[in-house]
């Protein structure tokens, strides 16, 4: 997920909120989401634990590539390796207001990231428009009033501009990258970001893990263009073949990934078996078993 919004959003049209999906998600989902606007939410910390579990078979990377054959991991950065701060998206909703808290935020969030993810893959704009829309679509399926959305994104604007939303990481992403660093394989972020990535990772004493950051504001191309990777397996001196890629959007980082070669991983914390052509992980944290790291 892009980390960045511009300076200044525009305006979420009254038609845009409640639009539906034009191929209906599958039936744990529909019904997951029905549980987010009836209120009926279940006890659990993070929405990966919801969704039913992928079999090991699929969650083991040689059903597609030979692991020892892999030298590097390029890592996409929001929802990837760094999280929304819920709670102050939370804080900001209950200063229009509106009861919230932050577990329901999360566990809404994937709705707005699934159909962001649908819109880029339909020839949406990565833009401010964009930006809102996803917010939108995270308060609507947290059950926050048509009403008071608007008030709520600027309150949203105004806390990212004075620091970053996506700043907050979990201890087991932490010691996935420690897994993967200790076998010796190479570490890079591939990240559609304003600038600020490499300060952000810093802030979150993840940047010692990277051998390089490439920050889409500073490298001037975006995922799911193919430059943006090239220019790292160049300076890395690495091979597409010897690559992954992670991230947690089809348009960004599947897409771009294949395109440049590279066997991209997804990201999807609510993810059913499914035939897929590539490998599918609830997290980051799944990813040094998958690769048989020890």
């Amino acid at each position: 997920m892009k980390l960045s919004e511009p300076s200044r959003m525009a305006k979420i049209s009254d038609d845009s909120r409640g639009t539906s999906s034009s191929s209906p998600p599958e039936t744990s989902r529909i019904e997951f989401y029905s549980s987010l606007r009836s209120g009926s939410i279940p006890p659990y910390r993070y929405l990966s634990t919801m969704s039913t579990p992928v079999s090991d078979g699929n969650k083991r990377l040689r059903k597609w590539v030979a692991p020892e054959a892999i030298s590097a991991v390029f890592l996409d950065a929001g929802n990837t390796l760094v999280f929304l701060d819920f709670e102050a998206i939370a804080e900001a909703v209950r200063e229009a207001r509106v009861s919230m808290e932050a577990l329901r935020l999360e566990q809404a969030e994937l709705e707005a990231r699934r159909r962001a993810d649908r819109k880029y893959m339909e020839g949406g704009a990565r833009d401010a428009n964009m930006w809102g829309l996803y917010f939108t679509w995270m308060l609507e399926a947290a059950g926050v009033p048509g009403a008071r959305i608007s008030e709520i994104l600027e309150r949203l604007r105004q806390r990212h501009d004075a620091s970053n939303l996506w700043r907050r990481s979990r201890p087991e992403i932490r010691t996935a990258l420690e897994r993967i660093q200790a076998s010796g394989r190479k570490l890079a972020v591939i990240s559609n970001s304003d600038g600020t990535c490499r300060e952000l990772l810093r802030r979150l004493d993840l940047l010692s893990f990277f051998d390089a950051v490439y920050d889409s504001a500073e490298v001037g191309v975006e995922k799911p263009d193919p430059a943006i990777f090239e220019r790292a397996l160049e300076e890395l001196n690495l091979r597409p073949s010897e690559t992954l890629h992670v991230g947690d959007l089809e348009a960004a980082d599947v897409l771009g990934a294949r395109r440049a070669g590279i066997f991209p991983v997804l990201v999807d914390p609510a993810h059913r078996e499914r035939p897929t052509e590539h490998l599918v992980l609830k997290s980051l944290a799944e990813l040094p078993a998958a690769m048989e790291i020890p």
